[in-house]
């Protein structure tokens, strides 16, 4: 899985949600309101799942960075 797909995903579900201007997952668990609870436990999943993706991403980077530099 990467980022990409991940965003693919989070915007289909906005759309299948009537979400309208959806922005990032946490400001949406912060700031909307009108989320069911259903909702609001997809979005801290789906935010568990974005910030794994992110942390692996980010090794892999470091990595290809450090191997770079010798």
């Amino acid at each position: 899985m990467t980022i990409d797909i991940l965003v693919k995903i989070y915007k289909k579900w906005g759309e299948n949600n009537d979400i309208e201007n959806i922005g990032s997952a946490d400001e949406e668990l912060m700031w909307n309101s009108n989320l069911d609870k259903k909702q609001s436990e997809w979005l801290e999943k789906f935010i568990e799942i974005w910030d794994r993706m992110q942390n692996r991403d980010y090794k892999k980077w470091s990595i290809n960075k450090n191997l770079m530099k010798g």
